[in-house]
């Protein structure tokens, strides 16, 4: 009997368009030695608590990172990009950095802020301009930032025009890992659509399938709904005390069912807050971003707390001492 299955295992070797198990277990096994023998580690971020709770940041993720307007995502998704180059020298990566939402100049004025600790308007006044000492060391920064492998773009693309984009850099630089940054999924422009929905839907759908080719990592940032403001959604009026809900961001259906993490940031103390709760416990909602890791599909979900300096870009692990409601 076993001989005649392996007489059969051995005639479903080759169906074109198709691996055999055997081949894909092969792949997998080479896949997991490289990992436990470091030749190849997750990407670590500037916190040590999502590294710790997500294990860094895989080839082959798809991340949704939401908010609402001024909350501090661009800040955060720019001291992330910044981090995986300087905390990652190893890596060969390159940054696609699609900035939709604002000039890509502006993009480099929060990293200037971030690194200096000077507010974005303040850099850029002609009324009060940077003294000879700022300006010089910014200048400093400017070159330290201009050997980071990181190529910005304005134009507007649709979901098709941007996977190709995407598979034509990989061409050229076959030996790196692409880190596609898209400031924001909204802001994708119109195929063959006839909604946002379909067009956001669309857009993650190629994210999956450009990822899984390649191998690349993308960082989608995406603004929430109204649907938590909507007068008879009794239990979530509250908007600054509701934790964020999945179901909060645009497009919400293919945002959960195409990526592999999904992140939403909130700050309580815009809405006046002064505590935040969640899981039983009062956090002291002064300068928090409250990270909710809503899915991570092979890990953990859940709080990680941040601390903010928004008006100079810089966002910190917040440690807490927290209290049982």
């Amino acid at each position: 009997m076993e001989q005649n299955q392996n007489h059969q295992d051995k005639k479903f070797i080759e169906i074109k368009g198709f691996e055999h198990i055997s081949k894909t277990v092969k792949k997998t096994n080479y896949i997991i030695s490289q990992y436990r023998t470091g030749k190849i580690t997750p990407l670590l971020t500037f916190s040590d608590k999502l590294n710790d709770k997500i294990e860094g940041i895989y080839p082959g993720d798809q991340i949704v990172l939401a908010a609402r307007s001024g909350v501090g995502k661009s800040a955060c998704v720019n001291i992330i990009a910044k981090s995986l180059i300087e905390r990652n020298s190893w890596a060969k990566l390159l940054f696609l950095y699609w900035s939709m939402e604002m000039p890509a100049y502006q993009q480099i004025v929060r990293m200037y802020s971030n690194k200096i600790g000077k507010s974005v308007k303040g850099i850029l006044s002609s009324r009060n301009p940077l003294d000879e000492p700022s300006w010089i060391n910014l200048n400093k920064y400017g070159e330290d930032l201009s050997a980071y492998p990181m190529f910005f773009r304005e134009t507007p693309v649709n979901a098709e025009e941007w996977s190709n984009a995407v598979l034509n850099v990989q061409a050229l630089y076959p030996e790196h890992t692409i880190v596609n940054i898209y400031d924001h999924i909204r802001l994708i422009s119109k195929g063959n659509e006839s909604t946002e929905e379909q067009r956001i839907s669309n857009f993650m759908y190629e994210g999956v399938k450009v990822k899984n080719k390649i191998s690349c990592i993308n960082i989608f940032l995406s603004q929430l709904n109204r649907n938590i403001e909507n007068p008879g959604n009794v239990d979530r009026r509250d908007i600054g005390a509701s934790a964020p809900l999945a179901s909060d961001i645009f497009g919400s259906d293919s945002a959960q069912q195409f990526s592999t993490v999904v992140i939403i940031l909130h700050r309580p103390e815009l809405y006046n807050k002064k505590t935040y709760s969640f899981a039983g416990h009062v956090i002291d909602a002064e300068k928090l971003i409250a990270c909710h890791v809503l899915k991570q599909r092979d890990g953990w979900t859940g709080l990680i707390t941040w601390e903010h300096d928004l008006a100079n870009n810089r966002i910190w692990d917040k440690q807490l001492q927290l209290k049982t409601t």
